[in-house]
């Protein structure tokens, strides 16, 4: 019921993101996504986000096992909000 009320407020595009989103995929299965970003480089990328130093990152990387999920427990925000078509 949740996403049948999200999927209200969307448009068509973004109803396709979300639906990928939400099967833990970027795109259709027949396109294929590569990001090749360096782990190293995630680390400063959420040591940014996150307003912390590296070392903080890895600390937690270290105990959680999962970088997304060290940016999950973090608190973040951005300067102004986005769409998902823009995400």
């Amino acid at each position: 019921r949740i996403l049948a009320q999200l999927f209200e407020r969307l448009t068509p595009h973004e109803v396709e993101i979300v639906i990928n989103l939400c099967l833990g995929q970027l795109h259709a299965p027949y396109i294929g996504t590569q990001f090749n970003i360096a782990e190293k480089n995630m680390l400063k990328v959420v040591a940014a986000l996150l307003q912390v130093d590296e070392q903080q990152v890895q600390e937690q990387l270290a105990t959680i096992g999962d970088l997304g999920s060290v940016l999950a427990t973090g608190s973040w925000s951005v300067e102004q909000p986005y769409t998902i078509a823009q995400v």
